[in-house]
This record gives structure tokens, sequence and C-alpha cells, in this order.
């Protein structure tokens, strides 16, 4: 072996080990060009390198054994937790199996059920809790069957309500027509009102006024309608014919429908929208949409066209009688609109408290009269005709949302529409009026205090 093989071989060896004294000359035999080799020689000649070797040998020889060790004893400890553990599983599942049988033989139908057949043959745990299961199925199966005729029963009810609900209203038209053939019939110096001046350069109405009973009735019957309107969407009786869109967060539903009893055609419609962490409680939110929806000047600014809108009569807080001029896509005639405002508490189909602010469009006494209609004095035939919009109603419901702060708001309503295109202008201008009006809501420093 040459002077350069064995410092190479030394120098590998120590590095294994670090730990031999002889480390130090060997590296620098193999780092400090010129080192002297006479210890090299000594260490050749006396077979130290030999042993340096035959010990790192040795060494890698034991790690290995230990290694080998270490893997068997890992394996056999590894072996015995999961069989410990599948112990465990098998203790318990016996544990919970025991526990559930003895739930099934405590049941008051079990003791019936034991009672019968102990004198056939014992039964075992397993038998025990087969036989709970099983009755346990056969009482689910006789719950769904009379949950099925309680759904029957209920639509029967409903059914037969809302007959009630139509023959009272068939009463009560009656009724009605009868009290005013009674009143003309009667010759009682006609009918009592006023003349109103509602639009300048237009000429005076005769206006009769409404009482607060005929108020209180109108405002009634849209209360029922509504009902009816949220229980069908609910049911989904208007979903296969309804657009629904989204407008500026609002989700909006269109639909045409024919009315037998005006023969018109009519839209419904809805716009719903849950505003959250509302900086406004529910009865303040209700009173100031009362007080804007009836401003003249906040109508003015809310709609395409300046609508004018003029009060009536009032009756106390909650009922009053408006009169508008409703925008139309066209301007082939002029329209008219004697409202009826009131605002009460409702209770939705889904039994949720809510605050409701209905108008319910309706025909001038003296257009429902025909004979006893009264005309001043100056007036003039009109370049466009003059047509009261009725048989409609508008809707605006508030209600308290999941959150402590959040409210649910629905404006929707029935009213009259010729055409697709009187559909489509009135969504875009009720759409826009509600964007326009929530943003006089929003801020609170346009909402009044009670005290104002």
């Amino acid at each position: 072996m040459s002077a350069t093989d064995a410092c190479s071989e030394l120098s590998s060896s120590s590095g294994d080990s670090g730990s031999s004294s002889v480390d130090a000359p060997l590296d620098d035999c193999m780092l400090v060009p010129g080192a002297d080799l006479e210890l090299v020689h000594e260490l050749l000649a006396s077979g130290a390198a030999d042993a340096i070797v035959a010990e790192r040998a040795a060494k890698a020889l034991a790690r290995k054994d230990r290694h080998r060790d270490n893997m068997i004893r890992y394996r056999r400890k590894k072996k015995a937790t999961l069989s410990e553990m599948k112990y465990i599983e098998e203790a318990l599942a016996t544990r919970l199996q025991r526990l559930v049988t003895n739930h099934a033989v405590q049941s008051p139908s079990y003791s019936q059920l034991a009672l019968a057949t102990a004198a056939v043959a014992p039964r075992s745990a397993m038998d025990n809790f087969v036989g709970a299961v099983a009755e346990r199925e056969q009482l689910q199966h006789e719950n769904h069957a009379l949950q099925q005729k309680l759904e029957v029963y209920h639509k029967l009810g409903e059914f037969l309500h809302e007959e009630c609900e139509n023959e009272r209203e068939n009463q009560l038209a009656v009724a009605r027509a009868e009290k005013r053939r009674r009143g003309h019939l009667s010759g009682a110096g006609g009918v009592h009102g006023r003349w109103v001046n509602f639009l300048e350069g237009e000429d005076l109405f005769y206006y009769v006024p409404f009482t607060e009973s005929e108020c209180q009735e109108v405002a009634s019957t849209t209360l029922r309608k509504v009902f009816a309107s949220q229980a069908a969407n609910l049911s989904g009786a208007f979903s296969a014919s309804t657009h629904v869109v989204n407008f500026f967060g609002w989700a909006s539903s269109l639909r045409f429908e024919w009315d037998e009893a005006l023969q018109m055609t009519m839209i419904r419609f809805s716009f719903t929208k849950t505003f959250n962490n509302s900086t406004h409680s529910l009865d303040k939110l209700v009173g100031a949409h009362w007080k804007l929806a009836q401003s003249p000047e906040v109508n003015k600014g809310i709609y395409s066209v300046p609508v004018k809108t003029q009060t009536l009569q009032t009756f106390g807080d909650n009922i009053s009688v408006v009169i508008s001029n409703p925008p139309t896509p066209d301007q082939s005639a002029k329209f008219r609109m004697i409202s009826i405002y009131a605002r009460n508490k409702y209770r939705n189909p889904q039994a949720r408290g809510c605050d409701i602010v209905t108008v319910t469009s309706v025909l001038p006494k003296h257009l429902e009269q025909p004979e006893t209609a009264l005309c001043h004095e100056n007036k003039h035939k009109a370049a466009k005709p003059l047509v009261y919009a009725h048989g409609g109603y508008y809707h605006t419901i508030f209600m308290k949302g999941e959150g402590e702060r959040d409210i649910g708001v629905e404006y929707g309503g029935r009213v009259t529409g010729i055409n697709e295109e009187t559909g489509r202008f009135l969504m875009v201008e009720i759409g826009s009026s509600l964007v326009r009006m929530e943003s006089r809501l929003s801020p609170l420093r346009v909402i009044q205090s009670s005290d104002d």
C-alpha cells in the first residue's frame, strides 16, 4: 500500500468515527502539501491503519445490528397496540349492543309484546333488539300516513275558509248595492260632497267622501288578498308563470293574469329585500315610510315624472284617502287614482308578525252611481280621456329578520296592466322609486323623531 492510499483510507475512516487520536496528522497529510511522511510510514509499519479500518467496520456492523433490533421491537409493539385497540373496539361494540337491548326491553311497547310471547318461547337479547327496530319502523310508517291525512285536512280547511271569505265579500257587495239603491230612491237631497281642485288648469271635480267604516272594510279586504297572494307564492302556484329578476338588491317578480270580475289584465308583482344591521327600529322605519309615502314633495321626486298627491280625508293616524296622477308609459289618457291608505298589524302565512301599509285604489262614489254624478259648471271637454284606475292594491310589509337588527321589506301588489309594455314600465318605475325611497330612509338624518 502506498503512502497516498493509506492517507486516503485513514482520512475516510477518521471522518466516520470523529474520535480517533490519529485524525489530525492524517488530515494534515491530506490537506497540507509537503507534509512529513515519516508518521505515515510509522503507522503502516506498526499496523495501526489496519486496526483503524477494522474498528470502523465493527462499529458499522454494530449499528446495523442495533437498527435491526429496534425495528423488531417496533413491529412487535405495533402489533400489540393494534391487538389491544381491536380488543377495546370489540368491548365497546358489545357494551353498546347491551345498552340498546336494555333500552328496547324497558320500552312500554316491548313490555306488551314480551308478555304476549313469553309463554311461547324465551327471547334472546338480539331478538329483543330486532323486535324493537321492527316496531319502530312500523310506527314511523303510521306516523307518515297520519301526517298525509293531516295535510289533506289542512287543505280542506283552507278551501272552506276561502269559500267563506268569498261568500262574505259577495254578501257585502250585495248589501252595499242595496244601500246605494235605497239611498238613491229615498231622494234625500242627492250626494253630499265638495268640489276639489286637484291640478292647476283643470276643472274642479266633485268628491263624495268615504266613511271610516268603508275605509276599514276596504283595508280588511286588501289584507285578505295579500294573505292569499303570499300563501299562493309559498305553495308555488305562481312559480311557473312568474318572471324573477334582481334590481339593485331588490328581488323582483312579475306575473300577468286575467281578472274575470274586472274583465281586464292584471299585473301581480313583488319586490323583496333584507336590510342588515339597520340603524332604525322597526316602528320608526314604518312611521317614516307612512309619512313619506303620502308626502307631496317626496312623490314629486321619486318617480320618472312628477306625481302630484293630495290628501282628501284622514281618519286618525292609520287611515287616509289620497288622490294622485300615476305615471303612464304613453300619454294617450290622463290617469287618476283615489287610494285608501291603511296601516295595520299583520300576520303572514308563516305566522310571523309584521307591520303592513296597504294602498287600495277605489272608484270615486260619483262614478259608482252614474245617475248622481255631479260636474262643475265650467267644465269643458278634455282633449284626453280621464281614467280612474281601480281594482288594484299595493302593500309594503316590514318584519324583523333573523338577525337582531335585520329588517325584511316586501313591496308588492296587484294592479291594472294593459299589456307587457305597461308591465315592464311599471316594474322599472317601481324599482327606481324604491331605490330613491331607500336612499331617503337609510340615512338617520332624514327620519324625523316622534317629537317632530
